[in-house]
């Protein structure tokens, strides 16, 4: 069997934690005991339900057995790209639900199975409460316009209609089995669901042999721009099951891509699910695109910081079509939001709107991630759509509007979202250096000589600008931003208020900790002359991610930053200052600075912290704060967790246009053996086999070379048998 029928996870306590069923075109966000609740912030108490981007379609359904509604359900399975319910046996009938969604399809397939002990005629009812709403937009409120339901006898279905959008949803049953009765509109929901329109009901009646089975299939399918779209994938929904098999055989090449084996259980439970969490965040939306949105539920859209790290996460874990198809996306996103001078936006949402024109470090971040994707697939077609919006961005855009003053530190915010960081900040800073060393490689590759040297002038120029201006000698660390004392005083005084209105002890701290700050800014005696100052954030590790620091200095961070001060019990704090949380993101970019600078054992750690939370949410996904709270799904925790592996430990630097490896392999000191294989590079396979002091490296293509600095490196071609039919 492949691993796609093999991988799930089964619980049978603690129901009450989030799932999700997903396709590229709907999804359904529920409990774990079967039930839909009211969750979400962008949209309050809206984002979970049944959803086919850029609309909801229900808050949710259930199913009548014989006048009664089916209880919580009593165990819960989570595969690989399907959910499954199971509930309480009651006189002698076993009740289960599986949810999943077709690839390509804005339908929900749902599909109850029935096993009695004897033989009976069931009456069912499912119901399905209505909510047709547009995706979130800050310029929009919820709809509350009505509806148009029309049901029809032919086919047993309910079409409904919203009456001032072209929005429709389709509900009824594709099976033949079925027998079906009049359905009735305005269908009670008792209380079991959030409800903002009506509950369509659809009767039917099944028999169920004595010790035999039998199926009620039901399908949920949406659109957004018309009728027909709805009804004709819910005709496709007929066949269901070779759908089912279409989608299973897809996850077994996804699956089998890129599989590891290393001595550590947790990293191997948890690898392929990473994959499977990146599939079930890949939205497509027609007219608007198609890419790996950032989380859910509440982050199903695109994000120019998630994407930029996201994009490493799946080159890592072999999935290098969305990758190249998300930044495209986002690169046309960026273009429509902000016009042709090359920034990166923070955020669009799947109706095309974007929010916000984007953060100063996701300009260069995002063209880090383009060279990253190009030196693994080779795709000099991706290159050529990329370069001049990057090299327009990061040469342009950023050093014009970002660097008024002369200085080569850009100024405006990075990834730690909190008011008042729009200063120069050291990740901002960072991250250019690793933008235009990535502009540069771009252009030497596109022959695009003077482009190529000004950025390599100019990388060197901000790395040595960077050293000085940020180290703070006394403190052994990089400080986080650059100011004037009186600049960071009246930002002090914005964070002590809200720290103020926290009552709790850890409150009371960081209340502490920003009046000794205060007490330094006042007493410095130049107030108007900016310099660095330490507040703690998880981004002073930004210049070691970069490889910007030399090795004695990253010792001195490293030996710090491995303390209770910023490590906790659930990964590195987002705050030192303020350690109450911990992110799936930051913790795997301190692993994979740790194996960097030659640290593999306490990188090791940081991983199997990650990877310890796999079934503290939702089972199966790392959630966005560790361990199990915020979007319950995260596509950057692919990267916290992959990336350190392949890029560090296996130390895979490719560059396939040039069919050439370079590999620094550095594994923990207990790992005797490790295994990647069928990782895809370029147009060719890789199998990386480490047996404890060198690497062997077998490839299905001819004409690649590999090379290491620090460790013996084999290289074999391995033939391809292709077995007929």
């Amino acid at each position: 069997m492949s691993r796609s029928e093999t991988l799930r996870i089964r619980k049978a306590d603690k129901l009450t934690g989030p799932c999700v069923s997903a396709g590229d075109r709907a999804y359904a966000i529920g409990t774990q005991d079967g039930g839909f609740v009211s969750t979400g912030w962008h949209l309050p108490g809206e984002m979970g339900g049944v959803w086919a981007h850029p609309i909801k379609l229900l808050d949710g359904f259930w199913l009548q057995v014989d006048g009664r509604t089916l209880p919580p359900a009593h165990a819960f399975t989570a595969g690989p790209f399907w959910v499954l319910h199971e509930y309480e046996p009651a006189d002698g009938l076993r009740v289960t639900r599986r949810q999943f969604v077709a690839d390509g399809e804005p339908t929900l397939s749902v599909r109850y199975t029935f096993r009695s002990s004897r033989s009976r005629r069931l009456h069912l009812r499912f119901v399905a409460a209505l909510d047709l709403q547009p995706v979130w937009s800050p310029n929009a409120e919820l709809s509350d316009a009505g509806y148009f339901p029309s049901f029809d006898i032919e086919s047993g279905t309910w079409l409904v209609h919203h009456l001032s959008e072209p929005w429709f949803v389709l509900i009824g049953s594709p099976s033949t089995i079925a027998s079906r009765d009049q359905g009735e509109s305005q269908a009670p929901t008792d209380g079991l669901l959030p409800q903002n329109g009506p509950a369509m009901a659809l009767n039917y009646q099944l028999d169920v042999a004595a010790a035999g089975s039998a199926i009620l299939d039901m399908a949920i399918a949406g659109s957004y721009r018309d009728a027909e779209e709805a009804r004709a994938s819910f005709q496709r929904l007929r066949g269901v099951d070779p759908l089912w098999d279409i989608k299973q055989a897809r996850y077994a090449q996804v699956l089998s891509s890129s599989s590891l084996d290393v001595p550590d259980e947790s990293l191997l439970a948890t690898w392929d699910w990473l994959k499977c969490n990146n599939d079930w965040l890949v939205r497509d939306v027609p007219g608007v695109g198609r890419g790996l949105g950032a989380g859910l539920d509440d982050y199903p859209w695109w994000f120019g910081c998630d994407t930029a790290y996201s994009a490493l996460g799946c080159l890592a874990l072999g999935q290098h079509q969305v990758t190249i198809e998300t930044i495209d996306l986002l690169r046309g996103l960026s273009e429509r939001g902000n016009g042709p001078c090359g920034r990166v936006i923070h955020e669009a949402t799947t109706s095309g709107e974007v929010v916000h024109p984007g953060n100063t470090q996701e300009t260069p971040h995002f063209a880090t991630a383009v060279w990253e994707t190009f030196l693994w697939t080779g795709d000099t077609e991706f290159l050529h759509r990329n370069y001049d919006f990057c090299r327009r961005g990061v040469l342009g855009w950023l050093f014009t509007d970002r660097c008024t003053d002369g200085d080569l530190l850009p100024t405006g915010c990075g990834i730690i979202e909190i008011a008042g960081l729009d200063l120069q900040c050291i990740d901002v800073a960072a991250h250019t250096f690793t933008g235009l060393k990535a502009v540069a490689g771009m252009a030497e590759t596109l022959r695009d000589d003077t482009t190529a040297e000004h950025a390599r002038s100019l990388a060197k120029q901000v790395r040595t600008r960077l050293e000085q201006a940020f180290w703070i000698e006394e403190e052994g660390l990089y400080g986080d931003l650059l100011a004037s004392p009186r600049e960071f005083l009246e930002r002090l005084a914005v964070w002590k208020a809200q720290a103020s209105g926290r009552m709790d002890e850890s409150g009371r701290d960081l209340v502490a900790a920003i009046e000794g700050l205060e007490w330094k800014a006042r007493a410095d005696p130049h107030p108007d002359e900016r310099r660095a100052w330490l507040l703690g954030n998880w981004t002073l590790v930004t210049p070691l991610e970069a490889g910007i620091t030399e090795r004695d200095r990253a010792s001195r961070i490293l030996d710090r930053i491995e303390t209770a001060e910023f490590i906790g019990p659930s990964g590195m704090y987002l705050s030192s200052l303020d350690r109450q949380h911990a992110m799936s993101i930051n913790t795997g970019v301190l692993a994979g600075i740790e194996v960097k600078y030659g640290r593999p054992d306490q990188g090791l750690t940081r991983l199997i912290t990650l990877a310890s939370t796999l079934e503290a949410h939702m089972p199966g996904a790392i959630s966005e704060m560790s361990p199990d709270y915020g979007c319950f799904v995260q596509a950057w925790s692919g990267y916290a967790i992959a990336w350190p592996i392949v890029n560090g430990m296996f130390g895979i630097h490719p560059d396939a246009l040039h069919k050439h490896l370079e590999l620094t392999p550095c594994f923990p000191s207990g790992w005797e053996r490790g295994r990647l294989g069928s990782l895809p590079i370029g147009s060719a396979h890789f199998d990386f086999e480490w047996d404890g002091s060198s690497l062997l490296v077998r490839s299905d293509k001819a004409g690649w070379t590999a090379t290491s600095p620090t460790h013996p490196v084999r290289y074999e071609t391995r033939s391809t048998v292709l077995q007929p039919g």
